[in-house]
């Protein structure tokens, strides 16, 4: 190896171990948030990724839900009937196209949305907190780059 490939890897072994840990740590942060009230609907992080998911294309199909997740079409009408069940989200057949459903936001699901975003804001806000101003502004930088380079690989993967 050259002292390039040794650095790589170092930064790699140590990029992966922060990464198992923030993966790890996900759940207990959404534990939390139901213990201090916030999840009084009892929501799963799937049930809150499928609510973005929505958000980001706005009246969904359940097919575009699923890619978005990058589930099983199975998992994603799963997540959707849960929505449904909380009055999140409601279901209508496409006007032109009866065979296609739409999924779109109730006003408590925008709600419950909204309330999670900030919620995630203020947690992001919290940890950059802790890092200079020139830290925070590479983070800033380099982890929509991180996540693009994750949500490829993840796309690589799901065409071998």
């Amino acid at each position: 190896m050259t002292q390039l490939d040794d650095g790589l890897l170092l930064n790699a072994r140590s990029f992966e171990l922060a990464l198992r840990f923030a993966l790890r740590a996900r759940p207990n942060m959404m534990a939390n948030a139901k213990t201090a009230g916030f999840n009084s609907l009892g929501l799963e992080p799937g049930d809150v990724d499928t609510l973005d998911q929505i958000a980001t294309t706005g009246d969904s199909q359940m097919s575009d839900i699923a890619s978005g997740l990058r589930v099983d079409p199975s998992t994603a009408t799963q997540a959707v009937e849960r929505l449904v069940q909380k009055g999140l989200v409601t279901r209508r057949s496409e006007p032109n196209d009866k065979r296609v459903t739409l999924v779109s936001f109730t006003a408590a699901g925008l709600e419950v949305l909204t309330e999670a975003r900030e919620r995630r804001t203020a947690l992001a806000t919290r940890l950059l907190a802790r890092f200079s101003q020139e830290d925070q502004e590479t983070i800033g930088r380099l982890w929509p780059m991180l996540a693009d380079a994750i949500s490829a690989e993840l796309a690589t993967e799901d065409n071998t």
